[in-house]
């Protein structure tokens, strides 16, 4: 718990030699909930998924283009 506390402190003096001021921001931040975890990874997945990536080369100059 010391070193806890002692890592927020300096994150503290840190943030507040940059900028001047006192931010209240600690690090590590809290754990993402289920529901966050959940949606993060569907979005990830419905971007990389085969149909976004696929593509074809052109039969005149081989330049490749979505399909």
């Amino acid at each position: 718990m010391l070193l806890k506390r002692q890592s927020v402190y300096r994150l503290k003096l840190l943030r507040r030699k940059n900028t001047g001021r006192l931010s209240d921001t600690t690090f590590p931040p809290k754990p993402l909930s289920r529901m966050a975890a959940q949606r993060i990874i569907s979005n990830h997945c419905r971007t990389v998924r085969p149909r976004t990536f696929a593509e074809a080369g052109c039969a005149v100059c081989g330049c490749l283009v979505p399909l």
